[in-house]
């Protein structure tokens, strides 16, 4: 067994509920204020035995927790891995997963500025919960064939526990020596959505949320994958995907003034067409674009809030001597519609009590460069928005003209 390099990092961010009109209102950065401070701990074990009577390992531990100013905390915990072995052309593997989560927070007061037009005060909100996965799976080869079956069983345990079951499987076939290769496929999981997802995912979040997990029923697959030539591959996907309980951002009018986020829940039927292209030259760079077209239908809400009707993205990375490397991705993002609960200037609320705002699609320019002055050490910096283009991240948090971050990475 080989334990590979553990990695430990802590990382203080701080973000400001920016989006309002300052003109509305008199309001200080002090009161607007959020800060993250997150320390994670990550360690790898790894099995590389030959013999196929033994079983082969790929073992993780993840260690979080996550805080923030306003007194919400998380801490979490995914023990899990990959239990591999063979016999003759049938492979066999188990991936297993324990994932616990604890979330507090001391609820949520209207920001200082509205304590006049609101006395609400938000209750305490505490979480425990634990997801547990097992799939078992074997993968059968046969000339240019190749099965996939295995079962996704699910317990999810937050004050109730729940059982799932997901067919897991996929077929493909290899034609004309990996130029072209037809597959299909389903599956389906468990979800894990906690305060750290969300927070990274838009930082302009509540601190105090309603978690639950959502829920992939199915994600059924297919699509033609292959090479043209030894450097350039190709993969081309159709999908249809249903998942329960997914998180969707609203901007919140009861705790403030739409500058800050609520997380509801909507079941989500999402249709994706996505077509790639990579050309990779050795190790030393390599290039990529990519397409893919989106369309959502909801249960509940009108709309998939805040969710793209497509992404396209074009890019590249350059590695030097494994010390240097630079990256370059210019990404477009497609019309987003969003649920405003407060009316326009020229729109009154209609009966439905919200207004539907279709945000503009967007272009981001960015680059990235790191340096590893050894295989433990390492020191980066981002450039978002290089174009300086005037856009909507999310409704009314329109994004800086550019965004430089830099830091260093250690590895214990």
């Amino acid at each position: 067994m080989k334990s590979l390099p553990g990695v430990r990092k802590f990382s203080a961010s701080v973000f400001h509920y920016y989006g309002f009109d300052p003109d509305d209102n008199e309001i200080s950065k002090g009161d607007i204020r959020q800060r993250f401070e997150l320390f994670s701990l990550d360690n790898k074990w790894k099995s590389y035995y030959r013999d196929s009577s033994k079983v082969n390992h790929d073992l993780d531990l993840k260690i979080y927790n996550l805080g923030d100013r306003l007194g919400s905390n998380e801490f979490g915990v995914f023990a899990g891995g990959e239990l591999h072995t063979y016999k003759g052309d049938q492979f066999y593997t188990m991936r297993t997963g324990f994932d616990l989560i604890s979330y507090r927070s001391d609820g949520i007061m209207p920001f200082t500025y509205m304590n006049s037009e609101t006395e609400a005060v938000d209750t305490d909100e505490s979480v425990d919960n634990a997801i547990v996965h097992a799939v078992p799976q074997i993968l059968l080869r046969k000339g240019g064939l190749s099965a996939s079956v295995g079962l996704g069983i699910y317990l999810q345990v937050q004050n109730v526990g729940r059982f799932h079951a997901f067919p897991d499987a996929e077929v493909s076939y290899s034609l004309f020596n990996n130029i072209l290769i037809p597959y299909a496929g389903i599956t389906g999981s468990v979800n894990r959505v906690g305060y750290r997802t969300l927070s990274q995912s838009n930082p302009w979040v509540m601190n105090s949320l309603n978690l639950e997990n959502s829920v992939t029923k199915y994600n059924v697959f297919g699509g033609i994958k292959g090479s043209v030539t030894d450097n350039l591959s190709f993969n081309t996907r159709v999908s249809l995907i249903q998942t329960d309980n997914m998180p969707l951002f609203v901007n919140d009018i009861i705790f403030s003034t739409e500058n800050r986020f609520n997380v509801i829940y909507d079941d989500i039927g999402t249709f994706s067409m996505l077509g790639e292209l990579t050309y990779a030259n050795s190790e030393k760079w390599e290039a990529f674009t990519s397409v893919e077209i989106l369309s959502y239908t909801t249960d509940l809400e009108a709309e998939a809030w805040h969710l793209p009707a497509h992404r396209i993205a074009i890019g590249g990375k350059y590695n030097l001597f494994d010390k240097f490397s630079a990256g370059m991705t210019l990404t477009w993002i497609g019309a987003r519609q969003v649920k405003s609960l407060l009316p326009l200037p020229d729109m009154d609320l209609p009966e439905s009590g919200f207004l539907t705002v279709e945000l503009d699609p967007y272009l981001d320019l960015s680059l990235q460069a790191e340096y590893r002055y050894t295989s433990r050490i390492s020191a980066f910096v981002e450039v978002h928005n290089l174009a300086a283009a005037r856009y909507d991240i999310y409704y009314r948090f329109p994004a800086q003209r550019a965004f430089v971050m830099g830091g260093a990475r250690y590895l214990f």
